[in-house]
């Protein structure tokens, strides 16, 4: 079994929190989706880090161990989280080279792509916005509260909605449910403050501006995030990029085909970094072949 620990730091004041496991050179770093939390991407970390990289997994902010108001997200919350955690790991002397995004956590790494040395993007089990994936009553209804939430801020207060995604949408087994609902890794509301920022989301409109490798992976059994949706993110990328069918539930990663799934994650992620690196290398000596050219 590999061994897990935990780090610490504090972004913009707040207490931050992550599980990192590995001591390789190269680190990657996985993201949770929305109302969830580190602790169902353990078997990712596990597996990165016996395939020898770095691998890294926080709470952002609002969720899990991390401190903050729960589950508040926004893009700038969320990649303040994000480049907080890399310098941690270069401070740590890694080399941040690849992200993985389980669900929600897919567009917040496509909103991350531009970070220095990223290589490599996976998102698993990720939506093309959160917009196509609700109706127009929902979404109305998310508008409304967004704008009585404004309205109570002065107040202090915040407006919260059920989250209508239950442990049995994305899990299938018995064990992994009642685990899930004991150690309460799936936040049950969802504060409206998110409402504007979350449906205005645009996963191709980022994927069409992409030039890395980036692979895409739907789990087969997934009942929360229909494939169609899945694969628009997926034929809007510009660069390289792989399609995965894994297999399992949406939160593949925890249920029993945990570690299969983490290890075709690892298979695909290790053969883009590859081929960045080939790449990177080609372009490189065309450059200098220019170059001598030039000077001739």
């Amino acid at each position: 079994m590999t061994s897990t620990k935990t780090a610490q730091l504090r972004v913009h004041g707040t207490p931050a929190v992550a599980t990192t496991a590995g001591d390789g050179e190269q680190a990657v770093l996985c993201v949770h989706g929305l109302a969830s939390q580190r602790a169902l991407l353990t078997p990712l970390v596990e597996r990165l880090a016996e395939a020898g990289y770095r691998a890294l997994a926080p709470d952002l902010r609002g969720h899990g161990d991390s401190g903050g108001p729960r589950g508040l997200l926004s893009r700038d919350r969320v990649l303040a989280d994000l480049r907080a955690w890399h310098r941690w790991l270069e401070d740590e002397g890694t080399q941040l080279r690849a992200i993985v995004g389980h669900s929600l956590g897919g567009l917040w790494a496509l909103a991350a792509r531009e970070h220095r040395g990223i290589d490599a993007l996976a998102m698993v089990a990720t939506p093309a916005s959160i917009r196509r994936e609700t109706a127009w009553l929902e979404r109305a209804i998310y508008r409304v509260g967004y704008r009585l939430q404004r309205l109570v801020d002065p107040l202090g207060l915040t407006l919260r909605v059920p989250n209508r995604v239950g442990l049995d949408d994305v899990l299938e087994t018995e064990e992994a449910i009642e685990s899930a609902r004991r150690l309460d890794l799936v936040q049950g509301s969802i504060p409206l403050a998110n409402a504007r920022e979350l449906l205005a989301l645009d996963g191709p409109a980022m994927a069409a501006d992409t030039e890395i490798p980036a692979i895409v992976a739907r789990p087969t059994r997934d009942r929360l995030v229909p494939e169609a949706s899945t694969r628009a993110l997926y034929e809007a990328l510009a660069g390289p990029r792989t399609w995965l069918e894994v297999d399992g539930p949406h939160e593949c990663f925890f249920d029993v085909t945990g570690r299969a799934c983490a290890q075709a994650i690892v298979d695909a992620l290790a053969a883009a970094l590859e081929g960045s690196h080939e790449g990177q290398q080609d372009r490189d000596r065309k450059e200098q072949e220019t170059d001598r050219s030039v000077s001739e």
